[in-house]
């Protein structure tokens, strides 16, 4: 178990470990599939749980859409009030600098407020903060305490935190059993560790591998809305992970996935399209896929989504709805990356452009912000 976990991290961090390629994807799809991994569910290296809390995995917080200006100001109302989910939630938003200006130090402050009330959510934050150093001096030890508190409550953020933190041995040992048990006492309360426990078991990492329950997990996520979950369920489809193969049922869990915005579930879609896979086949059809999937993208990065527009860069590096055009795709991924998106400074070190010119520009982007996160000037939120 201990040198699965290692070939794990080891693939988390590369790219490069090789999967299965799909019937459509070929040799290629090794690569694809690789990214897709990192991506998508062993993120938890880069600071996952710096993402997840009162965001996609909690839906019973309030969630990124929500913090609208009007919204944080009635927050800032009720924290000044000595309120602790209104000092939680203005906070949030300081931090991400959502509905108000970007200020890591004042979040630290409202979650420490909040948290000496005894508030987990604060106290799941507030550990995160200190366990990658924002707005705070780094602190392993004190993360780890205020974390296992909020777990020991029931918060389900600080709970999906500490089995990152074990799998990746973050503060804590490495310990992938542990991590499993965390990642169930979350799955009982949303989508976010039943999609870890989906990963764990397909992987057999902390558990027995076994596809049936990986899929099992990856259904009950996707049933509640998951995006990455819906990704999940149409590979195990389009594979026979599982379950039997059906390239129907594949294609609908694509199509979940890419009306909720994700990357690679448009491309399979498009793909399906194009190649008459589980549906019949029609190039306009896929064409539309990509503009549409583009014009979102675009639309949501213009209001400063900068996850949007790290997959803008993705359509104009590889052509999907837009002309390909890498040079426009490493000037999305700087901006992006600059203002705290790990994928698109990752995708600036890792992609494998077709012109070595822009190949190297890519690299002194890289360089540059490697330069600035070391000097503190960006951070990864």
């Amino acid at each position: 178990m201990t040198e699965q976990l290692k070939n794990s991290i080891c693939w988390t961090l590369h790219g490069v470990q090789r999967q299965p390629a799909t019937k459509k994807e070929g040799n290629q799809g090794h690569i694809k599939r690789a990214a897709r991994k990192f991506t998508c569910v062993t993120i938890a290296f880069i600071g996952f749980s710096m993402l997840i809390i009162g965001c996609v995995q909690d839906r019973k917080t309030p969630q990124k859409s929500d913090f609208t200006p009007e919204f944080v100001a009635k927050c800032k109302v009720r924290a000044e009030k000595g309120d602790a989910e209104g000092m939680t939630n203005y906070g949030q938003a300081l931090r991400f600098g959502w509905g108000v200006k970007k200020d890591k130090s004042k979040a630290a402050e409202w979650f420490s407020r909040a948290s000496k009330q005894g508030y987990a959510r604060a106290r799941t934050h507030l550990g995160v903060c200190y366990m990658h150093g924002v707005g705070v001096e780094e602190d392993e030890t004190k993360a780890v305490e205020l974390v296992l508190k909020a777990a020991k409550q029931g918060e389900v953020g600080a709970q999906l935190v500490l089995g990152d933190w074990y799998m990746y041995g973050k503060g804590v040992d490495k310990d992938a059993e542990k991590a499993v048990e965390w990642y169930r006492k979350a799955a009982k309360q949303g989508d976010g560790g039943q999609i870890q426990l989906g990963e764990c078991y397909e992987e057999g990492i902390g558990v027995d591998k076994d596809a049936k329950k990986a899929v099992g997990w990856y259904r009950k996520a996707a049933r509640q809305g998951s995006m990455w979950a819906q990704f999940k369920l149409g590979e195990c489809y389009e594979n026979g992970i599982g379950v039997d193969e059906n390239a129907a049922t594949a294609v609908k869990w694509y199509r979940k996935a890419a009306e909720q915005g994700d990357f690679e579930a448009l491309r399979k879609v498009g793909q399906c399209y194009e190649d008459g896979y589980g549906v019949r086949q029609n190039a306009a059809k896929a064409a539309e896929w990509y503009r549409n999937g583009a014009e979102k993208y675009r639309r949501a990065a213009e209001k400063g989504d900068e996850r949007a527009r790290y997959k803008l860069g993705k359509c104009y590096a590889e052509g999907i709805g837009v002309e390909k055009d890498e040079s426009k795709a490493v000037e999305l991924w700087r901006i992006a990356a600059e203002n705290g998106d790990f994928s698109a400074y990752w995708q600036l070190e890792s992609y494998q452009f077709s012109d070595p010119t822009i190949a190297e520009k890519a690299k002194d982007c890289y360089k540059n912000l490697t330069e600035k996160r070391e000097k503190g000037e960006i951070a990864f939120d």
